[in-house]
């Protein structure tokens, strides 16, 4: 997956060929960004600069991830596929480097001092040279650091949030377009629930599923921040494209917290597996169809 993303073509990917003709003028405050694309322009970097940094940046942050959570890394590359980060990765590659950076630090908040807590917000200052959107993963801080609720009303709230949130009843996105920077409104599109009714189903089956798997985590905070990946999830469907990009924290948390289910459970009988393979098994058949429909990763080609 590194290499695929590494030597990419210009083609692949909806935001690649933006990369390779970056203006210096452009998202200054990504502080990262801005000294690549100096570097680009002086002539000490190749044009492929910030695919090859982020790439790079990603993936070694994903890896440092598997050890930092203790994971069985075949179901974090499992998931780490069959929750779209690689696909997307190929496409909004810097804000992937930057959620990964913020995934990283995250365990500093939980069972650690609170002078060690603070590094997690080094891990922001640092994805946030990458991508703006690094600056909403502050309120995880005080989430993870504070609020203590236990596995059964977690559960219960993953229950009830998601559908409100899955129908639009809740208009989060509109809520949270109020904070998007005005340089960002080209991404912009309108909310619709015009998804088909299988992507609805398939949504609440998965919903049940992971309300099932659920019980299989022993710490509570990863159980908190598996809720809240659960129900930002279901945000997306149809959802203003700008705003989703502030919940992808949540989605990366989400491929850790399920990779952490599957470790948990890599010892049992298959019987109790079934759901985590039935969520397997459902979740790579609308990957590929997402991938099938997507003309610039369906017809990849490398680098030459």
């Amino acid at each position: 997956m590194f290499l695929m993303s590494f030597y990419r073509n210009a083609t692949v990917g909806t935001d690649t060929l933006n990369y390779l003709i970056y203006s210096s003028e452009h998202r200054e405050s990504e502080y990262i960004v801005t000294f690549i694309t100096w570097l680009i322009a002086e002539g000490d970097l190749d044009s492929r600069g910030i695919i090859y940094v982020t790439s790079l940046v990603t993936y070694i942050f994903s890896g440092l991830c598997v050890f930092k959570y203790k994971l069985d890394v075949r179901y974090f590359v499992l998931f780490f596929f069959l929750g779209n980060i690689f696909t997307m990765g190929m496409n909004i590659s810097r804000q992937i480097a930057a959620v990964s950076i913020t995934a990283y630090f995250v365990p500093f908040i939980m069972n650690t001092s609170f002078k060690k807590s603070l590094w997690f917000f080094l891990g922001i200052v640092l994805a946030y040279g990458f991508h703006y959107s690094s600056l909403f993963a502050v309120l995880l801080y005080p989430i993870l650091r504070y609020v203590n609720i236990g596995k059964k009303h977690l559960g219960f709230i993953m229950l009830m949030v998601s559908p409100l949130l899955l129908f639009n009843i809740i208009p989060i996105d509109r809520i949270m377009a109020l904070f998007i920077p005005d340089e960002y409104s080209s991404y912009s599109t309108t909310r619709t629930l015009t998804a088909s009714l299988l992507g609805y189903i398939y949504k609440m089956f998965l919903l049940l599923l992971q309300y099932k798997l659920l019980s299989h985590i022993r710490d509570v905070k990863v159980c908190l921040f598996y809720v809240l990946g659960v129900i930002t999830s279901n945000i997306s469907i149809g959802m203003d494209s700008n705003v989703a990009r502030i919940f992808l924290i949540y989605s990366f948390l989400n491929v850790i917290a399920t990779a952490h289910i599957g470790t948990l459970m890599r010892d049992e009988k298959a019987l109790k597996k079934m759901p985590l393979y039935a969520m397997i098994l459902i979740s790579t058949y609308f990957c590929f169809i997402g991938i099938q429909t997507n003309p610039d990763l369906n017809n990849y080609l490398f680098y030459k």
